[in-house]
């Protein structure tokens, strides 16, 4: 019994892989933020706000899944992270909740803040499998990756 309710809560690293590039988490928070960041810039807040706030399901379920695990229901997040905190420095210290606080508010900072601690675990990531899969992914948007690094 032990086995299987740790095998229901882990992932292995084809399924791994599957989430993050076949079904498209990692571009879908990449696409969903890039978008807040453009609504903000346009001087849409509302439309920001929702980009934001839709960036921040794919974000959780990403950075879980880094660490090989699947991401706990909402309600649970919290408890979750105090009780079994990711292996990431990225994530301590309440600073995944913090991003998905400032997200959901439409904060510019946080989106940023986040895709740049995503950024940084999707390539060490890659460096510990020996590839650079979710790298090249990221690199693939160019030039529209500018607008996470600017300040505002």
């Amino acid at each position: 019994v032990t086995e299987a309710v740790r095998r229901q809560a882990t992932f292995t690293d084809e399924e791994v892989r599957k989430l993050l590039v076949e079904e498209s988490r990692l571009d879908w928070f990449i696409n969903d933020s890039f978008r807040a960041l453009k609504s903000h810039r346009d001087g849409r807040p509302r439309a920001a706000r929702m980009d934001s706030a839709g960036a921040v399901p794919p974000m959780v379920e990403l950075i879980f899944a880094l660490a090989g695990r699947v991401s706990p229901y909402n309600k649970y997040l919290e408890w979750e992270l105090t009780n079994h905190p990711l292996p990431s420095e990225e994530w301590r210290d309440g600073r995944l909740l913090s991003y998905v606080e400032g997200m959901l508010d439409g904060d510019v900072a946080s989106v940023r803040a986040a895709f740049q601690a995503v950024e940084r675990e999707c390539r060490a990531y890659d460096k510990k499998k020996g590839r650079e899969e979710l790298g090249n992914i990221i690199d693939e948007w160019g030039g529209d990756l500018d607008i996470f690094r600017r300040v505002d």
